[in-house]
């Protein structure tokens, strides 16, 4: 996975915004670490120039965890293991039920080839956005719904040049 400027088309992830953000996502994952959550990769700030971190996963994470309860907005996941261990439904409520114990719902995702299982998860989130597979879309709604497909290149076709 490449770290890099976001306008590069080779670059999958990007700086955070600011050193504060930079600051609370290391401590996100220290305390994820703390707490007994599994670090499969990442969890550092990049050595060099602005405020890069790694793309990070954690897994055997549980609902009482802070990095269960914290939004992250940076690069740390949390992964819920089921998903990927082929559980029959019945235990993937068991699984929807925890994820929904959470206060924020702003996004969800699966990343599976299973459609029937796609189409259960985003019934049962309690999610504004739902993304099977791909989270790399343009984002956003029409009219005074909102502001415009403001993920990736596809801003820079709204913006004007001046000089």
């Amino acid at each position: 996975m490449k770290i890099g400027n976001p306008l590069d088309r080779d670059t999958n992830h990007g700086p955070q915004t600011h050193q504060a953000h930079l600051w609370k996502l290391i401590e996100y994952c220290q305390r994820g670490m703390e707490e007994g959550a599994t670090l499969v990769c990442g969890g550092s700030q990049v050595p060099r120039p602005g405020f890069f971190f790694e793309p990070t996963i954690f897994m055997d994470v549980e609902n009482h965890m802070f990095i269960a309860k914290e939004e992250s907005l940076g690069g740390p996941m949390t992964l819920l293991t089921e998903f990927f261990m082929g559980f029959p439904c019945s235990d993937m409520d068991t699984v929807l039920s925890g994820a929904n114990v959470a206060e924020f719902g702003l996004a969800s995702g699966i990343f599976t080839r299973d459609i029937n299982k796609a189409l259960y998860v985003s019934n049962k989130l309690e999610a504004g956005t739902y993304n099977k597979t791909d989270v790399a879309a343009p984002f956003g709604g029409f009219k005074q719904s909102s502001f415009g497909k403001d993920l990736g290149n596809l801003i820079l076709n709204t913006c004007k040049i001046k000089t």
